[in-house]
């Protein structure tokens, strides 16, 4: 009699033990991350799937994980890869694991390029986030140095959809276990903010001529070399900054400074040398030709954050040759007189300051990309990570890149215009390469 009569009270437990896990777990609805597939992911392959650009290598001496992995030596330095196989108009997760100071991102997946990174002391995981456009069914992800540092990368992924964890709904008490012991997930060391405008951008092959004397009483600029660039800032003109888009160097020129020989505007910006160049003169300048069967380009990450009044002109990026300017990219404010809270900005074809309108209606501080590419004679732009439909056909030779800010006010265009009156451009980020 005592077993017939315990069988049914077993049952009974049972099934209440089942009703109340399925009262725990009611309603959640859960969605799983789907990975995508990415070619040698850790670079135990060598650099198979990825391609190289700029001062880069595969790296045996430290890891993540495995034996090897990708290193850059120089900012703009970049592995790069091509996923295809992606569905429009989701969003997707790319992670790594970076040493040193550099990026991750995504690019022409049908938005704007996205990075995240720093300058992580230790082994430290990244994630970027994007979404791809209406008909985007592919994504260039990159691994990108940002200093003259060695910076190393490591163990990409790349998933799709979001995971999610089921949530209680219930307050029942479960049967009392005992606690199982956990290893502390590691705490990952802060990264180091950088103080220098070198710990930010690459400045080994650059020179920076500056809107202020160079000697008491001089009508001249200075100007700063390597190695003293590495280790150089002044503020306002030439400074590291930081806001919610992360660590930028800005590039300051007030309407009233000194300025070049060749030029009544004032500036801040950087000009093309040889890389690790050792003097000043000729034979450590940049200078490539636009038919001399290599590609030439240069990307910039940056926004304009300030612009004068008289005249709200300046220039921050271009191309000069032996003589004069090639082409640029010219910001021009919509407020003249004013104060200007948007702009125009346009490609320059040589003299013709309104070559190519770019953005009718730029805000400034808002984050833009540029890139100029030379190849075969022809010059080409891209601009937010989209091609330009416009093109250039240039026969030169003696072409150096710049970068910066150079202000295009001076008293016989801006008359009126406070010396004090400046522009200003912030720089996150840029890659040049000559292939």
């Amino acid at each position: 009699m005592r077993k017939d009569v315990l069988k049914p009270i077993h049952y009974l437990v049972m099934l209440s033990l089942l009703l109340s896990t399925a009262l725990i777990f009611s309603g959640v609805t859960s969605v799983i991350a789907a990975s995508i597939a990415i070619t040698n992911p850790s670079f135990e392959s060598n650099a198979t799937g990825w391609t190289k650009v700029g001062s880069v290598s595969i790296s045996s001496s430290d890891s993540h994980s495995g034996s090897y992995s990708a290193k850059s030596s120089a900012s703009g330095g970049e592995f790069q890869q091509t996923i295809s196989g992606l569905t429009a108009n989701t969003s997707y997760t790319l992670k790594a694991w970076i040493k040193g100071q550099g990026v991750i991102g995504a690019n022409n997946y049908g938005g704007s390029e996205v990075t995240a990174g720093g300058n992580a002391a230790a082994w430290t995981q990244f994630t970027v986030n994007f979404t791809t456009g209406s008909s985007n069914t592919s994504a260039l992800i990159f691994a990108r140095g940002t200093t003259s540092s060695d910076v190393r990368f490591d163990d990409f992924t790349l998933d799709s959809g979001t995971s999610s964890t089921p949530t209680p709904t219930s307050t029942a008490t479960p049967t009392p276990t005992a606690t199982p012991t956990s290893t502390p997930t590691p705490t990952p060391t802060p990264p180091t903010a950088p103080t220098l405008p070198s710990e930010v951008l690459y400045l080994k092959n650059w020179k920076i001529t500056l809107p202020i004397p160079k000697q008491s009483g001089s009508t001249s600029p200075l100007e700063v070399l390597q190695p003293a660039l590495n280790t150089y800032s002044i503020d306002p003109w030439f400074k590291v900054v930081h806001d919610a888009d992360g660590y930028a160097v800005q590039f300051r020129a007030n309407h009233g400074a000194v300025s070049t020989s060749g030029s009544s505007n004032p500036r801040s910006e950087l000009r093309e040398m040889k890389d690790n160049y050792t003097n000043g003169d000729s034979s450590s300048q940049m200078s490539w030709g636009s038919n001399d069967g290599k590609t030439h380009t240069m990307y910039i990450k940056q926004k304009v954050t300030h612009l004068t009044s008289v005249k709200p002109h300046t220039v921050v990026g271009q191309i000069h040759d032996a003589n004069d300017d090639v082409t640029v990219f010219r910001v021009e404010g919509n407020n003249p007189g004013g104060v200007s809270t948007t702009a125009k900005i346009y490609i320059t074809d040589g003299n013709n300051t309104h070559g190519y309108l770019l953005d009718s209606n730029y805000t400034l501080g808002t984050l833009f990309t540029v890139k100029i590419i030379v190849a075969n004679g022809v010059i080409s732009y891209e601009y937010n990570g989209q091609t330009v439909p416009y093109t250039q056909t240039k026969n030169v030779t003696g072409c150096f890149f710049k970068i910066g800010n150079y202000t295009q006010s001076n008293d016989s265009t801006a008359p009126g215009e406070s010396p004090d009156a400046y522009a200003e451009n912030w720089v996150y980020d840029y890659s040049v390469t000559h292939q």
